[in-house]
């Protein structure tokens, strides 16, 4: 939430504070085995799961870490004032810029399992969603879309991807393979992420 709190939910749907004085934001959230991390900031930080101790507070000179997913023991978070994608590697406790200079604001973040790629959502009008690849973290634009401002990225057991766009306050359904049209899911959403 806003107020630097980490919010859980439970089965019956009963909401309780998981984690207070986060920082700033905090921003996009991912569980990766037992913790989860979360962007504050400049900063990346971890908690356990079960205990909610803070097991990570690294500073990643980020001018605003927002997104966040992970492939095994690499973190990659958006940089979404800077332009630019960090990995963080649990490990070795090392991070890196993996891309610099991305060509436009990145928000939402999502690494697809299924065709080894990082999928990157744009802040703007008009905004493209792009593809990097994990060998050399190259990118290109896999899809040119006429949604503006979008946030959240996930993808469902079939491949498909849902992408949430402030524009229109809706979510929208891409393909596995991005052809063809997009599908609006949901509408009625406030500044969806």
């Amino acid at each position: 939430s806003s107020n630097g709190q980490i919010l859980e939910m439970d089965c019956q749907g009963n909401l309780s504070v998981f984690k207070s004085n986060v920082g700033s934001g905090p921003h996009g959230l991912e569980v990766v085995g037992n913790q989860i991390f979360a962007c504050s900031g400049s900063r990346l930080k971890a908690y356990d799961l079960t205990t909610g101790e803070e097991t990570l507070n690294i500073n990643l000179n980020a001018s605003f870490a927002n997104g966040i997913t992970h492939k095994g023991d690499n973190i990659f978070v958006s940089d979404f004032s800077a332009s630019k994608i960090f990995r963080y590697n649990i490990q070795s406790n090392q991070f890196n810029v993996y891309v610099n200079n991305f060509p436009t604001t990145p928000n939402g973040i999502f690494y697809d399992n299924i065709q080894d790629r990082l999928l990157v959502l744009s802040w703007q009008n008009n905004a493209p969603i792009y593809e990097i690849n994990m060998a050399d973290s190259s990118y290109s634009i896999i899809k040119e879309t006429s949604l503006g401002y979008c946030d959240g990225i996930a993808m469902d057991n079939n491949g498909d991807f849902y992408v949430s766009a402030w524009s229109n306050n809706a979510i929208h359904k891409f393909s596995s393979d991005f052809s063809g049209n997009p599908t609006n899911v949901l509408n009625g959403m406030s500044n969806p992420a």
